[in-house]
């Protein structure tokens, strides 16, 4: 054993012993999950911390998150900005929040990059319970289109 090592280990048993002496004890981290139905899906949030109560506040600080992203983008609400966008439906120019225009133009990256397989307007064109376009999804980049 070099120098530097026996060095290096007395300075960690010197530590391990002072926190012997004063009674130190690793803190115990609580994992806490939540499960909610939000947007349509199940989200399941986990978060690990010494305070229960503050893990359960940074999931539910989370989920107002989510909730706040909803009541803007959400095609289900009727109040949210998606929504007034679709009722204009090219008839006439919507405002939008600055967090809504840099969403759609991403969006509308995303489907070049992906040469239309994700596309921002699929939802407009098949709702719950349809079962989507004659032809599959070659059919379905027939009938929609991101350009």
């Amino acid at each position: 054993m070099t120098t530097h090592s026996r060095r290096h280990g007395a300075w960690w048993g010197a530590g391990l012993v002072c926190a012997l002496a004063v009674g130190v004890s690793p803190a115990r981290a609580e994992t806490v999950r939540d499960v909610r139905l939000k947007m349509g899906s199940r989200f399941e949030l986990t978060a690990v911390h010494v305070d229960r109560a503050a893990a359960q506040a940074a999931i539910d600080a989370a989920y107002l998150e989510i909730d706040r992203i909803e009541s803007v983008i959400s095609s289900w609400r009727e109040t949210s900005e998606t929504s007034a966008v679709n009722r204009a439906a090219g008839s006439y120019p919507v405002a939008v929040s600055g967090e809504l225009f840099e969403l759609i133009r991403r969006a509308l990256k995303v489907s070049v990059l992906t040469d239309g397989a994700f596309d921002l307007t699929f939802a407009g064109h098949w709702r719950s319970g349809d079962r989507g376009p004659p032809g599959g999804v070659a059919g379905g980049r027939r009938q929609l289109g991101h350009q």
